[in-house]
């Protein structure tokens, strides 16, 4: 018989469901964006009728997790050093690896130094939790990642976030809590901090980092960017250090946009193709980090096969630092495709530029590699992906606390394992399961 605590669950599951908010695993037989030999290194999985095709929801950016210098650059590693680090860095568990991938990634980003993390979670939580405290103000983003808003909640701080890309609010909240001239109560705080992501996750927009840099300089407070969709893939022309901040490429829209933040979190899991976090920052900062953040003194470190198949993946940025825009390129390919199959721009307002409603799915503006479908509608996101999967396509259906409410939507990640033959036919798949579910065909 079950007890009362698991009825309790059993009815916030019940609550989900009915809500269309319940969420599963869907395993998937290959990894990267393409299950076809020629991207899986002669492995790919032979396919059945109605079998998955094609993985849009894969952040393998530049393609590279089936890549043979990885491969090979990992499995010497685990030759060498074996499958684990066997502890935290500090307790033993570092290898000349890591800090080369630390010197690796701090000249690309163009920070002094930079401090590995197991996760980009475990990085932007770790770095808030143990940098705010309750002498803090922090302003933020309300799109940032998850991993920025639990870092922030839970650092004891004071905080305020702003509509998403709203800098003109951004500056009122700056002004009242900074300007002496106004009345502003800065000698209350030890620090003001401006949060945010560079790439947004779900929406796959751009921070204006120019303006955000010209606020933090304005009324001085701290600048934090997340890079993790921007690493690697932007960041080829930089004025920081040269070209991808002297490293080559790919290190970030900072680098790219010439903004010096006075932190910068980023991943290894997406464009990289590998696993783990970092913070690029000041010595000062790395070493306060080093003896204060939870996340990295009371964490295993990275294995040395997934540090080195990231010194792998940057040696291979840096050979052909114009991935990224090729990247670009083909996410407005698909985009455009999407919109000369009849879908329309949702400007924001929540309707088309025609004035029609929000029933319809729309694309929002074209801005990376994120192409998103907006749905709105929790079940129909989730019936919209089951029929794109039954025609081979893996789209999840991103919905609420993921998005805001009513934001339901097909989030389409795009790799350089997609050539524009099967971008068309993805595309022709997406406006086809539209047609369907609408009830009239195409």
């Amino acid at each position: 018989m079950a007890n009362s605590s698991d009825i309790n669950l059993r009815g916030r599951i019940d609550v989900m469901t009915q809500k269309g908010l319940r969420r599963n695993i869907h395993e998937l037989p290959f990894t990267g964006g393409v299950n076809a030999p020629e991207a899986t290194g002669g492995v790919g999985v032979p396919e059945a009728e109605g079998a998955t095709k094609y993985n849009l929801s894969c952040n393998d950016y530049l393609n590279l997790i089936h890549h043979p210098y990885l491969q090979e650059c990992a499995s010497s590693a685990m030759a060498m050093y074996g499958v684990g680090s066997g502890g935290s860095r500090l307790m033993g568990g570092a290898t000349p690896l890591h800090g080369e991938l630390e010197e690796r990634l701090a000249v690309l980003t163009g920070f002094p130094s930079t401090l590995l993390v197991g996760s980009g979670y475990l990085a932007n939580y770790g770095l808030l939790t143990a940098l705010l405290g309750k002498s803090d103000y922090v302003f933020f983003d309300k799109l940032n990642h998850a991993s920025l808003l639990d870092g922030i909640l839970h650092s004891g701080c004071k905080w305020k976030s702003f509509p998403h890309k709203n800098y003109h609010a951004l500056e009122e909240g700056l002004r009242r809590i900074a300007d002496p001239s106004v009345g502003g109560i800065a000698t209350r705080y030890a620090n003001i901090y401006i949060v945010t992501d560079s790439i947004f996750s779900m929406d796959g927009d751009r921070a204006d980092l120019v303006e955000l840099q010209r606020l933090s300089t304005m009324y001085g407070a701290k600048l934090i960017i997340d890079e993790s969709h921007a690493m690697g893939i932007m960041g080829i022309m930089g004025i920081m250090g040269g070209a991808g901040g002297g490293g080559g490429g790919g290190g970030g829209l900072c680098v790219e946009m010439g903004v010096r933040p006075y932190i910068v979190v980023g991943t290894l899991s997406k464009a990289y193709a590998s696993y783990g976090g970092f913070i690029s920052c000041s010595h000062l900062v790395r070493e306060y980090l080093l003896n204060t953040m939870r996340t990295f003194i009371f964490s295993t470190s990275l294995p040395p096969a997934v540090v080195a198949s990231s010194l792998g993946a940057l040696d291979i940025v840096a050979a052909a630092p114009t991935m990224g825009s090729e990247l670009l390129l083909r996410a407005r390919m698909f985009h455009g495709m999407l919109m000369d199959a009849g879908l329309r721009v949702d400007d924001g307002s929540g309707t088309a530029a025609d004035g029609s409603a929000r029933s319809v799915p729309m694309l929002l503006p074209f801005s990376s590699q994120i192409v998103p479908v907006m749905v709105y509608d929790n079940d129909r996101a989730v019936v919209l992906s089951r029929l794109l999967g039954e025609a081979g396509v893996h789209v999840r259906a991103i919905r609420y606390p993921t998005v805001p409410l009513h934001g339901a939507r097909l989030r389409f990640s795009i790799t350089l394992g997609f050539d524009e033959g099967h971008l068309a036919e993805i595309a022709h798949s997406v406006v086809q399961v539209i047609a369907k579910s609408s009830g009239t065909t195409r």
